[in-house]
């Protein structure tokens, strides 16, 4: 563990900013970018004075609340909780311009502008299918992989200038994970064809270039799912256990070292790697500090789907799932699993949990000031990354 540790420690670069947001070749079918709220590339004096006025404006649910980011709802319920971003899905991009309109609207009444998130890797995970003009759907990581790495950078640029273009400005992507399995079979990933490659070799290279070409639109990117998705069932349904030795996760992880520089941060895989630990990798305080190791100091790491069978399912292995029933106090519990472990986003794609998640939290930084240090620095991360993207003015 420190052999591995140390490694990726030479390896990890702090995320960096992406480039100021330019117009792509290949105009999307879709409303012009939203305009910039601040300055694209603020100084660190000034990024640090605006970071520690904003935090100390926060209370306690307003803390807490940067840290959620929700499937979309009903912009009055956004703002009545302040959470830290919005996730879209993929029927909500049939009309561009009334999503626009929406997030335009959220943005400018929020006292904290959000993170707007999509799943837009290409290929089988393709959700700009639903917006007029992208019907035939854009080419996945198998695809690109076999480009020039120029041409798959103005494909990332592309991406970027429609994800702009919608009011997004993070894309749940690239995917790093191997198309095989721990023991060599084909992996979940290879089978729905969202793997780059087998490994390092073959991944890095095209990965990088799209989400250079991501950032080059202004749009930063989370890749996923650390420390590497190495199993052949979907693990977002069952408690999929991977048999990988550590040193195979040391080798399953380093894409996303490789890539610490071009992208915001990690999304945590759910799979549990036993050698790092029993829990699930997002809830394994192993795991993520491993993924903090990887992706240095300043850069985000977020969970999956909180609300994902798997995951309640090991948190209470007793119960049959339902898709809306299960008990507050697991998943206040599962909740503040992963707020211990170090994860700095909570994805959640059931708003009225996400406002469960919050009235806890905030009332367990009140009594817990190890807990309370833990969301500090989380939320000072998550509040950086707004600020690289020009959504929080500096005077």
């Amino acid at each position: 563990m420190l052999r591995y540790a140390a490694c990726l420690l030479l390896l990890a670069l702090v995320a960096c900013a992406p480039p100021t947001p330019v117009r792509t070749t290949a105009t999307p079918v879709v409303p012009a970018p939203l305009p910039e709220t601040g300055a694209p590339t603020p100084r660190a004096d000034q990024s640090s004075r605006v970071l520690t006025e904003l935090m100390a404006g926060l209370d306690d649910r307003a803390l807490v609340g940067q840290m959620i980011v929700v499937y979309r709802a009903d912009n009055s319920y956004l703002l009545a909780h302040g959470f830290g971003g919005v996730l879209l899905f993929k029927s909500m991009l049939g009309d561009p311009a009334v999503l626009r309109r929406d997030l335009e609207a959220l943005q400018a009444a929020a006292p904290v502008p959000y993170l707007v998130a999509l799943d837009q890797e290409g290929g089988s995970v393709s959700r700009l299918d639903a917006v007029p003009g992208w019907e035939d759907g854009t080419p996945g990581a198998v695809a690109m992989a076999a480009w020039p790495m120029a041409r798959v950078r103005a494909e990332g640029q592309r991406i970027g200038g429609a994800l702009m273009g919608l009011g997004v400005n993070l894309n749940l992507a690239p995917v790093l994970d191997s198309a095989l399995t721990w023991d060599g079979g084909e992996g979940w990933m290879g089978r729905r064809r969202r793997a780059f490659g087998d490994g390092a070799a073959e991944i890095v290279a095209p990965a990088r270039a799209f989400a250079d070409g991501c950032a080059a639109a202004g749009v930063a990117c989370l890749s996923k799912h650390f420390p590497g998705y190495d199993v052949a069932q979907n693990s977002d349904l069952e408690p999929a256990h991977s048999g990988a030795s550590l040193a195979a996760i040391e080798q399953a992880a380093a894409p996303f070292a490789a890539l610490s520089d071009v992208t915001a941060g990690v999304m945590m895989s759910s799979i549990i790697y036993p050698p790092l630990g029993e829990e699930p990798a997002v809830l394994c305080p192993a795991a993520v500090a491993l993924a903090r190791t990887t992706v240095g100091p300043d850069g985000l790491i977020m969970t999956d789907d909180l609300w994902g069978t798997a995951l309640r399912a090991w948190q209470r292995p007793d119960l049959q799932i339902l898709p809306a029933e299960y008990p507050d106090a697991d998943w206040l519990a599962l909740t503040e699993r992963a707020v211990r472990a170090g994860n700095d986003l909570l994805l959640v794609t059931y708003p009225a949990k996400a406002a469960l998640m919050q009235d806890m939290l905030a009332v367990r930084v009140a009594d817990d000031p190890e807990l309370r240090t833990l969301v500090e620095a989380a939320v000072r991360r998550v509040l950086a990354v707004k600020l690289r993207l020009g959504l929080l003015a500096v005077e």
